[in-house]
């Protein structure tokens, strides 16, 4: 029986043969066969997981010689010392980066969304370092997965204003893409390909188009505050990339399939 301990125990051969992220793209594949995900417009948004350490394993990078074998908190009293990424790491969780939105800073990961804007579905998830590009990094890089594996190329993507790059734009764009990236108030100068992407931008932050697409992106934001609060994914209990990424999926897999039944039981439109 696959009760909770039997699962867990197997979560090596799992990950040996690559079983959660086939099950994800399956759950995402009927999806795509009932006619569910519409390929006019997908939204993408990232969000910080706590790592499972704490401040207490933060230890100097270069520090090569551990002479607190007997004073656990020793090395990690930080007072009148700054701490960083580029100085400090985790011992416990060396995946984990200081990262924060709005408040205090805390080891973390960064989990990125993306989903069919008008349904809800979660199409993409992925779980990387939070340096504070991964947002991009990360949306390009499911973009290519999904027109691998399921063929499909959204009209539009809409984001917030953390996807407002000029090269990440130009990158959208030369996917055959409209990026709806909601820019800040500032005057764009300079002639390169990313000034260019970015006044393109500008000029369609005045489109119907573009304003639907902001209206609709607020519907990933339910969808990530399940899988952190409801999917147990505001903190992690797993240590590294690998393991968090097959979690993530895992919790993905579960909101698509609850909106998969939903979905298909509304009546459709007379």
């Amino acid at each position: 029986m696959w009760t909770p301990e039997a699962f867990s125990m197997n979560r090596e051969r799992f990950e040996k043969h690559n079983l959660v992220s086939k099950f994800f793209q399956r759950v995402v594949g009927e999806g795509i066969a009932d006619g569910l995900v519409d390929d006019d417009r997908f939204a993408v948004d990232g969000t910080l997981i706590r790592s499972l350490a704490g401040h207490k394993s933060i230890k100097p990078i270069d520090d090569e010689h551990d002479d607190h074998d007997n004073d656990l908190n020793g090395w990690s009293s930080f007072k009148g010392k700054g701490r960083s990424n580029t100085t400090h790491r985790s011992v416990v969780d060396p995946d984990a980066r200081l990262a924060s939105k709005g408040g205090s800073a805390h080891l973390s990961h960064a989990l990125h969304v993306m989903t069919d804007a008008s349904t809800g579905l979660c199409i993409g998830v992925s779980v990387d370092t939070a340096d504070g590009r991964s947002e991009r990094r990360n949306a390009l890089a499911m973009l290519d997965r999904i027109k691998t594996r399921h063929r499909l190329v959204p009209k539009k993507l809409a984001a917030d204003a953390g996807y407002a790059s000029g090269e990440y734009l130009s990158a959208v764009e030369s996917r055959g893409i409209t990026p709806h990236s909601a820019l800040p108030k500032m005057k764009i100068k300079g002639e390169s390909a990313s000034h260019h992407a970015r006044k393109r931008m500008r000029g369609r932050m005045k489109t119907k188009s573009y304003r639907e697409s902001q209206k609709l992106r607020k519907f990933i934001e339910p969808v990530i505050g399940w899988c952190k609060h409801v999917g147990s994914l505001s903190r992690t209990r797993f240590i590294g990339h690998e393991g968090i990424q097959d979690d993530a999926m895992l919790v993905a897999s579960a909101w698509n399939l609850m909106r998969l039944i939903r979905l298909i039981a509304e009546p459709e439109p007379r």
